[in-house]
């Protein structure tokens, strides 16, 4: 833990030993409110409409050890966070802090007296915008609207707008873009070499570092799928290729090249753990034999003999 948490959370410690608790447990492990139904959690009142938490959270956002354990949803959950707090400052009616007036927004009691004093449009728009911060309400934090700092509360917001589209760069659209290339490899026509996504790629190209290399679900296709297939020699010697790019990083040959050590860095370290090169190995060796045999049958075709 960074020293400027740890002094934030010792300072909290000696005026609210609640906060201090939670606070501390979020950093460690943010799962515990980061839920996918957080505004039901009853420790959220402490970090919406919060500004220590709002200081707190710009801290951890400054630092790798908390940053390291968010994962998508967490993110989204910090995301609704915020922007459930800008919203109930952006729009906040004294009004709904009536119990009434909340029963009227639920379906459970009459609308009143307010009746008269907004017309069907407002009523529709204060009870849209209830249903989105109900709990808000109901949690009375209506009293710490002038605590929160704006410009901070604007600029976590843009931060944690950041986050997200980094983290679906790095992790997210890696994982689209992989499914589609499979599914494509399973798809091309063959017979039209060029068209198809082996035949234009082969292991030391990005396209194929982000998805397939070191890649399991690869390896079953060729195993099941492309050792049967009519496959030119550019393509055979792109899935040999592949295959034995993937068997290099994952027993660090550095004989691939100059910068191994940099692309080892970026290749996804769970696909790699789990890569079967004994596999791609023995594939290597199908697909050779695959190249051979084709070899044979050129010959034979192109023999006075075999007439």
């Amino acid at each position: 833990m960074e020293s400027r948490i740890k002094n934030f959370l010792e300072k909290l410690n000696n005026v609210d030993k609640v906060q201090y608790f939670l606070f501390y447990r979020f950093y460690f492990s943010p799962d515990f409110i980061l839920t996918e139904n957080y505004n039901s959690n009853p420790n959220i009142k402490y970090f919406a409409m919060n500004n220590n938490f709002l200081k707190f959270l710009d801290l951890c956002m400054e630092t790798s050890e908390f940053n390291n354990k968010l994962d998508l949803e967490n993110l989204n959950a910090i995301r609704y966070i915020l922007f459930d707090t800008r919203d109930f400052i952006d729009h906040y009616n004294p009004d709904l802090e009536d119990q009434s007036l909340q029963d009227w927004c639920e379906n459970k009691g009459p609308i009143g007296k307010y009746i008269k004093k907004y017309d069907s449009l407002q009523l529709w728009l204060i009870s849209s915008y209830y249903d989105k911060v109900s709990y808000l309400y109901k949690l009375g934090l209506g009293k710490n609207i002038n605590d929160i700092n704006a410009l901070l509360l604007k600029k976590l917001i843009s931060k944690n707008t950041l986050q997200i589209e980094v983290y679906t760069q790095k992790y997210i659209l890696p994982k689209e873009n992989q499914k589609y290339i499979l599914e494509r490899i399973l798809t091309d026509n063959y017979d039209k070499e060029f068209d198809t996504f082996l035949g234009i790629y082969n292991g030391h190209h990005k396209k194929v570092f982000d998805t397939i290399l070191c890649n399991n679900e690869f390896l079953d296709i060729c195993e099941n799928f492309l050792v049967f297939q009519n496959l030119s020699e550019n393509i055979i010697n792109n899935i040999i290729d592949i295959l034995d790019v993937s068997i290099k990083f994952k027993t660090l040959d550095y004989s691939l090249g100059v910068d191994f050590a940099y692309y080892y860095k970026l290749l996804d370290k769970e696909r790699l753990k789990q890569f079967d090169y004994r596999k791609a190995r023995s594939l290597i060796t199908l697909f050779q034999n695959k190249k051979a045999n084709n070899l044979v049958k050129k010959i034979n075709t192109k023999s006075p003999m075999s007439n």
